[in-house]
């Protein structure tokens, strides 16, 4: 729901102070009246690499420090690390326990970066999402080849993704964006999840249907892709970026940004 002005505010300043609580707390409810300084400088300590074989999962952010969006791939950015994929994450959450290794760091916000339209609209040079809480501006810029596409959703991996602010505009850079065709217009529906990322599209199917996923989404956005283990099943792309969750990332990852 959006917010008024004084609020969106007071929330930006939260935002820039740390103070990401402010994104979930109750009205009524104020921060601790020692609240904590700001992150300090540097990447902070990873988790214990040695002897984990190459791709293994980690907590890098628990989720009762859960951050939004920017400050996922931010702490990213700073420890050098790949944030694990949906791809990756769907491995740990279905027919696994590896998910248990993990638990702390979920609900997470996975690698994969969506972006989609409202349906039955093409896609023009850009796709715009305005964030209800913190009224910033998050902007995709449309492949030249994937303009004029409708039903379809773009998608891009960390950590080939970067947001640069540009006043309340955030611009979404990737490195390489995929497309992904037939993306259902209705959210709350099984469809079978597709091959390369793992999202739902294609036509509604049964729940009891083999390799089906849960569809979560708005009426349009940009955002990361949310994982949870309480519903594994459900891919959620329904998230704002002010929303908070855990980051889990893969140790020892081919692909990890090298240090």
């Amino acid at each position: 729901m959006p917010v008024d002005n004084k609020k969106r505010e007071e929330l930006r300043a939260a935002i820039r102070r740390g103070d990401y609580g402010a994104l979930v707390r109750k009205p009524g409810e104020t921060a601790p009246k020692e609240p904590q300084p700001p992150a300090k400088k540097g990447p902070p300590p990873l988790p214990a690499q040695a002897a984990r074989p190459a791709g293994s999962l980690a907590v890098l952010i628990r989720t009762e420090n859960r951050v939004p969006m920017e400050e996922a791939l931010l702490r990213a950015k700073e420890t050098k690390t790949l944030i694990a994929s949906n791809r990756r994450m769907e491995r740990a959450l279905i027919n696994s326990q590896e998910w248990q290794d993990v638990r702390d760091g979920l609900p997470c916000w996975t690698g994969t970066i969506v972006a989609y339209e409202e349906p039955g609209k093409a896609f023009g040079k850009i796709v715009e999402y305005t964030d209800p809480k913190t009224g910033f501006h998050y902007v995709f810029p449309v492949p030249p080849q994937f303009v004029g596409v409708r039903d379809g959703l773009l998608v891009a991996e960390h950590p080939g993704i970067r947001i640069e602010n540009d006043g309340d505009d955030k611009i979404v850079r990737a490195a390489k964006v995929g497309l992904i065709e037939r993306f259902p217009a209705a959210g709350q529906k099984w469809y079978r999840a597709d091959p390369i990322f793992r999202i739902p599209h294609g036509p509604e199917l049964s729940e009891d249907q083999v390799g089906t996923a849960f569809l979560w989404r708005s009426e349009k956005n940009v955002c990361l892709v949310v994982r949870s283990y309480r519903n594994p099943l459900t891919v959620d792309l329904n998230s704002a970026p002010s929303d908070v969750f855990g980051v889990i990332i893969e140790i020892n990852a081919a692909n990890a940004p090298k240090k």
